[in-house]
């Protein structure tokens, strides 16, 4: 890995509680999540997460009048990735755009590369809320919070990535190593991303699991 992208997943392992959940990746989803309802927005807007670039929020809609009755609707209508049985609460894709500019003899110019970083978090929307009991909507109300915090990690590995794919390319002496340098980020940020969710099993250490004491991810 390159070194700089394992002090970050280091970084964001270290902030995990154990006591306190895309596959995450770059492949689209098999099928489109609708945009973010209000409900979703102001929920995501009550955890203390930092801004993210290029940031496209969806949801998918959650029902139950009881935790286990939330926790079927999010098995059956959780989002799985193309090409990838697994099905996750959550869902965080990304993918870049490098760009840079050709000088007058048709040589790449380093100097002018760009990368611009797409990213979609996919969430559950939970529309019946207020049907559970008020433990059952703390519990929720933790899970949330906690399944937030760890797809925004996700998204911070991979403006992270961003970063460093940039500044790689601005010292790259021609186009080949430019097109190797695309190829080489895209790799290692996946896997810097894996690791995060291999060190804690999709945010279950991070307590990402609804129903407490039940099985989430």
């Amino acid at each position: 890995m390159i070194p700089s992208l394992l002090v970050l997943t280091a970084l964001v392992l270290q902030q995990a509680a154990p006591a306190t959940e895309p596959a995450t990746g770059p492949a689209p989803t098999a099928e489109a999540s609708p945009p973010a309802t209000d409900r979703l927005r102001e929920a995501v807007a009550a955890v203390d997460v930092q801004q993210l670039p290029g940031l496209t929020l969806t949801g998918y809609e959650v029902r139950g009048r009881s935790a286990r009755g939330v926790r079927e609707s999010m098995n059956d209508e959780r989002p799985a990735a193309e090409g990838d049985d697994a099905r996750h609460d959550a869902r965080t894709r990304w993918s870049y755009r490098p760009r840079w500019n050709r000088t007058a003899d048709g040589q790449c110019d380093a100097a002018s590369a760009t990368v611009t970083l797409s990213l979609t978090i996919v969430l559950p929307d939970l529309a019946t809320r207020e049907a559970l009991s008020r433990d059952e909507r703390a519990g929720w109300d933790a899970y949330f919070a906690a399944l937030v915090k760890h797809e925004w990690n996700h998204g911070r590995i991979a403006e992270k990535g961003q970063e460093l794919m940039e500044t790689a390319l601005r010292g790259a002496p021609n186009c080949e190593a430019m097109t190797a340098v695309v190829r080489t980020y895209v790799a290692e940020i996946t896997a810097a991303s894996r690791e995060y969710d291999a060190q804690t099993e999709h945010g279950r250490k991070e307590g990402a699991v609804f129903p407490r004491g039940g099985a989430s991810r």
